[in-house]
């Protein structure tokens, strides 16, 4: 008699309750609610970076410009070596430059921001230069 019950005991132990599932379903999802915002943010930087490196011949471009004019205000696009204003390829809707600010927006999927860089002139002893400040709406979104 022992035996039937400990075998019918055994027999109704194997596998998870409802409760369990339903326990472990839960916490998937909780966890997943906190993972897909992270990932959407991460995806948006990644296709912005495309925006940020569209700016880098017009950067080289600019400091030529600052040396060889001696100001900024000679350095627009299309103008001293300066390539003209880019156009729409896959996220950068348009890269402009005006007085040696560069002005980049994002479209499509990477959404729609400005990424500005303005040139800050460094002129302390050997280490003459330029600096850029990076501005525009993407930073309030944190991808750039």
């Amino acid at each position: 008699m022992n035996g039937r019950l400990l075998n019918k005991k055994l027999h109704n132990q194997l596998g998870f309750t409802l409760l369990e599932l339903l326990v472990v379903i839960a916490v998937i999802g909780v966890l997943a609610s906190l993972a897909v915002p992270r990932l959407q943010t991460q995806i948006q930087r990644a296709r912005f970076v495309e925006v940020v490196n569209a700016t880098s011949p017009y950067k080289t471009a600019v400091e030529s410009c600052l040396q060889v004019q001696g100001v900024l205000g000679n350095c627009n696009a299309a103008t001293n070596g300066i390539p003209a204003n880019a156009a729409a390829s896959n996220n950068v809707a348009s890269v402009v430059v005006v007085n040696g600010v560069i002005t980049a927006t994002s479209q499509n999927q990477a959404g729609v921001f400005t990424y500005t860089l303005t040139p800050a002139i460094v002129a302390a002893g050997a280490a003459n230069g330029v600096t850029w400040v990076v501005g525009g709406t993407c930073q309030a979104q944190g991808i750039c």
